[in-house]
């Protein structure tokens, strides 16, 4: 029988390896068995629980839909490999076996070929699933407790950095290195003097396009946009307020993306710490009001608006590809400068009829 060998680690502190070691399981499995391998497909530092976001599982799949298929089955390690939802992987083997493909996982002992394995089947992606809850939880557990002793969860917000903390009892790792206990989050002076500068000329009438445009022109090495300004402009943390756990995190079952929504107030965490504050209070609340007063003026809902060219402009310079050149505009870093032309313009140019001969 061929069968096609599929690996996956799903972390970035693993290594390459791990597909290597789930491989001669499988291999080793193979020969035991008189079947061939005839096709390998991984996916590396991947989590599994969106397997639309697995490329090489999907490359396999669609393989294995073709006619005549190149193989008999797919193996894997652990059917954890293939998928970590309960739903998806049952999708999945249900999809396959309509095609008359099996899924063997071989340290799990599963074979769809096997009609009494259906149960064990479904038992397992439970469990896979439930590994994820738990793994879930004990993270947030952890982050938690270090957001209690100040130090930092995770993220990276402009005008600080994390340095990491050790003690004279921290651990150590294989190579005798001592690992820290955590982050704490420190002021960059260069960063927090820009960020002053964005509220201040906010608080003194300039929109959020006029603050990035201004930034590209001043600063190399980063691209701003307005709505990078916007953002920046309700960040708590630099008037030293930092949150835990504002909002949740739930996946789409239609589209398999993680989509936020926020918590209510009496189940998120804050803490106060000066030693973080960049903008006083008196600017800070400044800036919140004028947030507030312009909120009438548009939607609740924003929608993206296309026109005649959306999608089809590329700047000739850079390469930059957006619905009107942004780089025509001058909203868009680009050297050498390029003349701006109106959408009308260009679109009035783009319907101008063709001269016949």
């Amino acid at each position: 029988m061929k069968i096609a060998f599929y690996g996956r680690y799903s972390s970035d502190s693993q290594r390459d390896t791990s597909i290597e070691d789930q491989r001669r399981v499988v291999q080793r499995w193979a020969e035991q068995h008189g079947h061939e391998i005839a096709a390998t497909f991984s996916d590396s530092a991947i989590s599994g629980a969106n397997i639309r976001l697995l490329t090489g599982l999907q490359t396999a799949l669609a393989a294995a839909c073709t006619r005549p298929a190149p193989f008999d089955a797919i193996s894997v390690d652990q059917l954890s490999r293939m998928s970590r939802d309960v739903g998806d992987t049952d999708a999945i083997v249900k999809r396959l076996r309509f095609f008359g493909i099996r899924v063997v996982a071989v340290s799990d002992g599963l074979d769809t070929g096997d009609e009494t394995t259906k149960i064990s089947v479904t038992v397992k992606s439970l469990v896979n699933e439930l590994y994820l809850d738990d793994l879930r939880k004990t993270t947030k557990r952890g982050l938690d407790g270090q957001f209690l002793k100040g130090y930092s969860t995770g993220g990276r917000t402009y005008g600080y950095r994390s340095e990491p903390v050790y003690e004279a009892s921290s651990r150590t790792d294989p190579r005798g290195n001592p690992i820290p206990v955590g982050y704490r989050l420190t002021i960059v002076l260069e960063e927090a003097a820009v960020v002053r500068q964005v509220f201040e000329r906010f608080r003194d009438g300039r929109g959020e396009k006029t603050i990035a445009k201004h930034l590209n022109a001043c600063f190399t090495g980063r691209i701003w946009r307005p709505n990078t300004i916007y953002l920046m402009l309700q960040n708590p943390k630099y008037v030293g307020r930092l949150y835990f756990n504002r909002r949740e995190w739930r996946k789409n079952p239609e589209t398999g993306r993680k989509v936020y929504r926020w918590r209510v107030p009496e189940k998120c965490e804050f803490v106060m710490m000066e030693a973080l504050r960049i903008i006083d209070d008196e600017t800070w609340e400044a800036v919140q009001r004028r947030i507030r007063s312009r909120r009438h003026l548009f939607s609740h809902r924003r929608t993206a608006t296309s026109h005649l060219l959306s999608g089809l402009l590329l700047c000739d310079h850079c390469g930059f590809e957006n619905w009107y050149s942004i780089c025509l505009i001058g909203s868009r870093p680009c050297a050498p400068p390029l003349r701006s032309a109106h959408r009308k313009v260009l679109s009035s140019l783009t319907l101008r009829p063709a001269v016949i001969w």
